[in-house]
């Protein structure tokens, strides 16, 4: 991806137009990052930091702005303001919109027999007194649930059981991409510093 962005600076340093550059940056070095993220999809810290260190100069470049040094809210601001999603939201948006394809059957893979739907009995009962509701998924993995814990299935169901109800009920699939990613914004735009 560096080298990409890198390619990217000095060959089209005649373009000044900002939505050009913004362009330029998602078909050319971020998509080399969203390509199969759901597969690979990198869940380490340090790993997700030089993506992301990736992204703010690819930012700085963007706005013209390669000599600033920017505070994390600041960033932040900045990133909304192109509506670029920081690289670890930006993969898990991508997987939570495969999923929801999954659970509604627009796409040729199902669940895996691990995951199921919680039953009325562990809504009602609180099932380890955490908050459920009807679209909320469980996992039947047992002892080996450590093992696969950052492979697709475990950590994005995990990430639709804490979702609000009212985005998990939309069955419209562009519907429901766009209230995740204004969720998604919303819940980094309240995070403090």
């Amino acid at each position: 991806m560096t080298n990409m962005l890198n390619l990217v600076r000095r060959t089209c340093h005649f373009t000044k137009n900002q939505n050009q550059k913004r362009v330029l940056y998602l078909t050319l070095v971020r998509s080399q990052l969203e390509h199969c993220s759901v597969v690979w999809r990198p869940t380490q810290e340090t790993l997700l930091g030089k993506f992301e260190a990736v992204q703010k100069r690819a930012v700085k470049w963007i706005l013209s702005e390669q000599y600033q040094s920017y505070l994390p809210e600041i960033y932040i601001d900045k990133l909304h303001k192109l509506d670029l999603l920081p690289i670890r939201e930006k993969c898990l948006y991508t997987d939570l919109s495969l999923f929801h394809k999954i659970i509604h059957n627009n796409i040729c893979i199902s669940l895996p027999q691990y995951l199921r739907l919680v039953t009325h009995e562990e809504i009602k009962h609180g099932l380890r007194r955490t908050h459920l509701d009807p679209l909320c998924f469980k996992h039947e993995l047992g002892v080996c649930k450590q093992v696969f814990n950052n492979s697709f299935f475990p950590r994005t169901y995990m990430a639709w059981n804490r979702l609000p109800l009212e985005i998990k009920w939309i069955e419209k699939y562009d519907s429901f991409k766009i209230k995740l990613k204004q969720h998604l914004w919303v819940t980094l735009m309240d995070k403090p510093a």
